[in-house]
């Protein structure tokens, strides 16, 4: 069994990254700060049975919350954010000791960047409206490793995307 917990912290301060059409650099719209900071606790467990099939299971739950401050105008947003809990669960048969099948299925949750949600440009404000994207992997494949001078992989896999950001 294996635990762990992933945090990360991204700070920005927005005052001095704009610019005119010529890179210079310009008025600013006001002095704005974002802080990301991200938690993530998981838990995974690989489990061999009978010699010839490997079980990995694992869970993780992500907590990202945004905190910004725009002293222009410091009512807009408040602090908020998202969560999710994903699953990972996937399956090896050994079929002889240099070839095994194969599958795996897989939940993913990605939040918009800072730029995505708070950038100010010439057409106006980023989107605070975002959802994270959220996807379900599936991959099934059959691997030979070693056999003689010969070594080779083929996998098929589709991944279902809900809420993509572009």
């Amino acid at each position: 069994l294996e635990a762990g917990v992933e945090y990360r912290n991204e700070d920005e301060n927005d005052q001095g990254r704009f610019v005119d059409s010529q890179g210079l650099p310009q008025n600013h719209y006001g002095d704005q700060t974002v802080s990301i900071n991200t938690t993530g606790p998981f838990l995974q467990n690989t489990t061999e049975f009978f010699d010839r099939v490997v079980t990995t299971v694992g869970l993780r739950h992500d907590n990202v919350n945004y905190d910004f401050n725009d002293t222009s105008f410091p009512a807009i947003l408040p602090e908020w954010g998202y969560d999710d809990t994903t699953m990972q669960v996937g399956t090896v048969l050994k079929l002889h000791k240099q070839a095994d099948l194969y599958w795996n299925f897989s939940e993913g949750f990605k939040t918009p960047s800072i730029s995505e949600l708070f950038s100010v440009n010439f057409a106006g404000f980023g989107n605070t409206t975002l959802e994270p994207e959220e996807s379900d992997s599936y991959e099934v494949g059959f691997r030979v490793r070693e056999a003689g001078p010969f070594s080779g992989n083929i996998s098929f896999f589709n991944i279902d995307l809900k809420n993509e950001i572009l």
